[in-house]
């Protein structure tokens, strides 16, 4: 029988605030660290059960300096107001953008007008269920260069878990990455599901297992990078911007 990654989230995450949590924290270097101090000063939480990509893009796009950022309850709304409008040009037919929480493909087309606006780029990338390890490098690399470099990228994790009986996709903001005293690899996740758990690292292999779980399409969850359009690709199979508790959630 296969073994379930997500049935190993609580045990395997490591809270910020902990002894161990501060320590992965604190080996990070200094302009990881002072992008972590922005990123938390932005942070906030998601207003509803279904809407963490629309609390993980406000993130992103004022951290990336973005000229309109919606409120939460606006993102749902644009989302409504495109999803009407596709399924009129259908016919009646159903919109990509219905459902409860976001897929990647939907967050970026949810995305594409605020980020046309600001020059921004958004590119993804979807996790490999044949080879997660390998998903695992680029996702390091992708973190790594949004923390520790001035490029002003943001990273927006999308995967699969289960929490306190709570099991389903999600998104958060990646925070950083950094390497314990065995040398194992964690990347910190500011989670904006904060009425269950506060900022916590999790083990990179661990998280690209997650990350490489489908959603309910059949395809691949995995993250997104939003970035200016001057700025360098994350890494190799990244594309440009293109057209709740409950366990259906769409995430």
């Amino acid at each position: 029988m296969a073994v379930d990654p997500a049935s190993h989230y609580s045990s395997r995450l490591v809270l910020l605030s902990s002894p161990a949590g501060q320590r992965l924290a604190a080996s990070l270097t200094v302009t990881g660290g002072s992008r972590l101090r922005t990123l938390l000063s932005l942070f906030e939480a998601q207003e509803e059960q279904s809407w963490c990509g629309y609390a993980a893009l406000r993130v992103a796009l004022r951290a990336c300096g973005a000229a309109a950022v919606l409120s939460q309850s606006e993102l749902h709304g644009l989302r409504s107001t495109l999803a009407e409008q596709e399924a009129e040009a259908v016919r009646g037919g159903a919109s990509s953008l219905a459902g409860g929480g976001l897929s990647i493909a939907q967050l970026a087309r949810l995305a594409r007008p605020l980020l046309e606006a600001s020059a921004l780029n958004l590119e993804q990338q979807h996790g490999d269920p044949a080879s997660p390890p390998a998903f695992g490098s680029q996702l390091a690399a992708a973190v790594s260069h949004a923390s520790d470099s001035d490029s002003g990228s943001i990273v927006l994790l999308n995967f699969l878990r289960q929490l306190d009986g709570w099991r389903g996709g999600h998104w958060v903001v990646a925070g950083g990455l950094a390497h314990d005293a065995e040398g194992t690899a964690f990347v910190l996740l500011l989670d904006v599901a904060a009425h269950r758990i506060g900022p916590h690292w999790l083990p990179l292999g661990l998280l690209a297992a997650l990350c490489s779980t489908v959603n309910v399409h059949g395809v691949p969850r995995g993250f997104v990078r939003i970035c200016s359009r001057g700025s360098g690709a994350s890494g190799d199979g990244a594309v440009p911007l293109v057209p709740k508790q409950d366990s259906a959630s769409h995430c």
